[in-house]
């Protein structure tokens, strides 16, 4: 038997301008370290009939899906569709929820093989060595599997990788997506580390770490993660790369300190690596203080972080973790990053168990005071109960448990004060849109290009062009965005005090309503954006 052959798959349910997806670049740079053939494949605008066409047109021996809840159903009907094609296929599946759910996967769908528990890149090698080899995956190290009698077991946990610096990094032919090979610029995703230094009260994911409690957070070494961004740079010496840092908290382990991201942003300025950069973090890591701090980063390529909020938190009570996420403290934090010419995003949960009105009527006056009231996301986001976290003990304790989810991979719960759940339930139809989808992806092409500009404006010549240009666009696009911030946060405080003074309202009127702008606004941003470009195309400058 020759080298197995490999196709990794991630299925996404929508268009996203990530081309890349990290955990399945590790395994697949992993499984080419150790001389196996794999392809790794992105569907975002196939049928799933079309999906198995390609996959199947490889012959692979191994295939491994990516699993998310929301796309679950697909995945499973690739795999049922692989397994009709070729019934000797292995089909293989990880991830945060297949961790979390690995049981409960193999029982709903027969024709998933494996699971893959925790990291996957030691894992999926030893799988695809035993499968190569024709050996009993018994002894194999953090999986459950489907043995030959039918039933389900789960294997000894396999020990997390001890130093992140020894990872070969990602496959990086994937960042770069083929139709735009022509681009000046292209963005790289680094993961710095894994595991989280926090304890949020509604987070689930140091579960997927539990067998090692003093092991949930490891880093690279900034000489590492100075390594990875060099050998990036060089690769793609003819453009300019703007990093991505997608750790869910970029100054962990010490958000005080911050001695490592200081350490990290030293070696970008002594060895003058030219780029561009964002990262998450949590609001409560940064002060007035930092302020030099914020400057110096922003020199050294720094142009939008993403604010965690609510994550910053560890409350006594979830009423308290929503005064705290909106509090003036917090709203100064992302003043002092948007002086300093940094784009702040923030990350902020609306709608949760514990809520009341009086908070909801707060959090839309805190998303308006922070310029972020202009994204639909923000008034649609909600928390997700997931078992074995302090939210889903305190919801089982009040008695507002529901039952588990359609897909049975979370749990639907009740509101403390109904008037919420009247607001979140039709929330959730607005989040049903299409025209509220199609509005995303009308903003996230208007910031891309903005992005863009902003982070290279400073050090590209040619962008010098464009400087009127692009000044004309963004005034045009925030006029647009605080159009559309007022008049969603107008609804919102609308439907809020019809329900608090018990006035009638028809659910799918205020449904029509937020359908109503997005579709009005669609054009005026599609318009405003195409207007741009023809602009400066005509100055020969191109932003992709």
């Amino acid at each position: 038997m020759g080298k197995l052959k490999i196709v990794l798959i991630e299925w996404r349910l929508y268009k996203r301008a990530e081309r890349y997806s990290l955990g399945l670049n590790y395994i697949d740079r992993a499984l080419k370290d150790e001389g196996f053939d794999v392809h790794t494949i992105i569907f975002e605008d196939k049928t799933v009939e079309q999906a198995c066409e390609e996959i199947v047109s490889l012959e692979p021996d191994v295939v491994g899906l990516k699993f998310y809840s929301e796309t679950s159903e697909p995945v499973f009907e690739i795999a049922r569709l692989l397994k009709q094609h070729n019934p000797q296929i292995k089909v293989v599946t990880g991830g945060h929820t297949a961790t979390l759910f690995g049981a409960l996967i193999l029982k709903q769908e027969p024709s998933i093989d494996i699971v893959v528990n925790g990291e996957g890149e030691q894992t999926f090698i030893e799988i695809c060595k035993c499968i190569e080899k024709q050996r009993d995956i018994k002894d194999c190290e953090g999986i459950i599997y489907r043995n030959k009698k039918g039933l389900i077991n789960r294997n000894k946990p396999r020990k997390l990788i001890d130093n992140l610096d020894k990872l070969s990094l990602p496959e990086m032919n994937v960042f770069l997506d083929k139709k735009k090979s022509t681009s000046k610029f292209i963005e790289y995703a680094i993961s710095t580390a894994r595991g989280c230094a926090g304890n949020c009260y509604f987070c689930v994911v140091n579960r997927v770490y539990a067998q090692e409690k003093d092991r949930q957070w490891r880093g690279m070494t900034p000489e590492k993660i100075i390594d990875e961004i060099e050998k990036v740079v060089s690769k793609y010496y003819d453009k300019k790369v703007t990093i991505k840092f997608v750790d869910s908290a970029i100054e962990d382990p010490k958000p005080k300190s911050k001695k490592r991201l200081e350490k990290i942003i030293q070696y970008i300025e002594e060895r003058n690596i030219d780029i561009a950069f964002s990262f998450f973090t949590r609001a409560e890591s940064w002060s007035e203080k930092d302020e030099k701090f914020i400057k110096r980063m922003k020199k050294a390529g720094l142009y939008k972080v993403s604010l965690g909020f609510d994550e910053s938190i560890k409350p006594y009570s979830f009423r308290s973790f929503t005064e705290k996420a909106i509090s003036e403290e917090n709203k100064k934090i992302s003043w002092l990053f948007q002086r300093n010419g940094i784009q702040p995003y923030g990350y902020l949960i609306l709608l949760h168990p514990f809520i009341t009105i009086e908070s909801l009527e707060k959090c839309a006056e805190f998303l308006d005071e922070v310029g972020m009231s202009a994204y639909p996301d923000v008034w649609t986001h909600e928390v997700i109960l997931y078992p074995d976290t302090r939210l889903f003990g305190h919801v089982v304790q009040r008695g507002l448990l529901l039952g588990q989810d359609k897909g049975g991979y979370s749990f639907n719960y009740a509101c403390e004060d109904s008037r919420v759940t009247n607001i979140r339930e039709i929330i959730r139809e607005v989040k049903e849109l299409k025209s509220f989808q199609d509005i995303r992806n009308s903003m996230l092409k208007i910031d891309k290009d903005l992005e863009i500009y902003n982070a290279w404006n400073s050090k590209i010549e040619e962008m010098k062009k464009i400087e009127k240009e692009m000044e004309e666009f963004k005034s045009s696009i925030d006029e647009a965005y605080k159009e559309i911030g007022s008049k969603q946060k107008h609804l919102f405080t609308e439907l809020i005090n019809s329900i608090v003074n018990e006035e009638s309202y028809n659910k799918s009127k205020v449904v029509k309503k937020w359908d109503s702008i997005y579709l009005g606004k669609i054009k005026d941003l599609e318009k405003i954006w195409l207007q741009n470009r023809l602009r400066i195309g005509r100055k020969r400058v191109s932003l992709d």
